[in-house]
């Protein structure tokens, strides 16, 4: 996966050689997993197709082991090839698990045609993603169907391989709008990474405005639970301020308190410390970098209509 010239976000279904060579066949076929599930609308998938993306990635790493990394077009005509001596030659169970090959490439194969310039290769070459800041811009996809829930997924798993290539950093991950990364499949591979973090020096944090509205059994719960640190602006309803003050246990005052913040106030609370009202005084530079109200306002316009 590669941030391209135009901010666009091109590569092979994640399988970058960083996300190979560090976290293994077994974490890579854990995006390729999440990847399915995105692509599925959530729905999981059963032990056939498990099976089957299993083997069709194996093979596919084998026949690139020493070379460049596969993409998903090297994986589709993978998926649904049986070998002959499989499955101890029972001919049902060989015709069952090339359905369900099958049944994996056409997901996948839908994925592509919908966002070929997305996924369509392997890393751009001219771009180095070893840089001690990467930001990858995705406010260019679209809203609805899986691409933000498939490059977050991707980023996550080549963020794992970046720390595990050139470990010995302090790492902040910032998630903005980080819906995708705590709910979903994509909760999934986040919350199994989750116990990594402190190992590799990694610190998430996760941006987003209304926690009532995450789903009751959504794995980011946990995710979200156990935050250190934890920022707390105006909500103002009633069912935000009572969600913030269940989860993160401040005070039943404190939700009164939360519903009437002025700007660039905000409760803070760090492990078990009780919430603290913080304001955030900002320098004329903090104010000019955290600016986003331009278009809003039409600055830069030539005019209008």
């Amino acid at each position: 996966m590669v941030l391209d010239t135009k901010g666009g976000l091109r590569g092979g279904e994640g399988l970058d050689p960083l996300i190979v060579s560090q976290i293994g066949s077994a974490g890579t076929y854990r995006l390729l997993h999440a990847i399915l599930r995105i692509a599925r609308d959530g729905e999981r998938i059963d032990e056939w197709e498990e099976k089957a993306a299993r083997s069709a990635l194996t093979r596919a790493l084998m026949q690139f082991e020493g070379g460049r990394a596969p993409t998903m077009s090297d994986l589709l005509p993978l998926l649904g090839d049986v070998d002959a001596e499989e499955l101890n030659g029972s001919e049902s169970a060989r015709d069952r698990l090339h359905q369900a090959g099958l049944g994996v490439r056409f997901t996948l194969e839908g994925l592509l045609e919908e966002y070929g310039g997305l996924l369509d290769g392997d890393t751009s070459k001219e771009v180095a993603l070893t840089g001690k800041l990467t930001s990858f811009d995705i406010s260019q996809l679209p809203g609805e169907g899986p691409s933000s829930h498939v490059v977050r997924a991707i980023g996550n798993q080549w963020m794992l391989g970046r720390l595990r290539a050139d470990p010995g950093w302090q790492t902040t991950c910032i998630n903005e709008e980080g819906w995708d990364m705590v709910q979903g499949p994509t909760a999934h591979l986040l919350k199994s990474n989750q116990k990594l973090s402190r190992g590799l020096g990694l610190s998430n944090v996760f941006v987003f405005h209304k926690g009532a509205d995450i789903p009751a059994d959504s794995p980011g719960r946990t995710v979200i639970s156990e935050a250190q640190s934890i920022y707390i602006f105006r909500q103002d309803r009633q069912e935000d301020a009572d969600w913030a003050v269940q989860t993160f246990g401040f005070d039943s005052s404190t939700a009164e308190t939360l519903q009437n913040l002025a700007p660039g106030h905000f409760v803070f609370k760090y492990g078990s410390v009780p919430e603290t009202h913080v304001q955030h005084v900002r320098s004329s530079i903090e104010v000019s970098l955290t600016d986003t109200d331009e278009g809003m306002r039409g600055d830069g316009d030539q005019g209008a209509a």
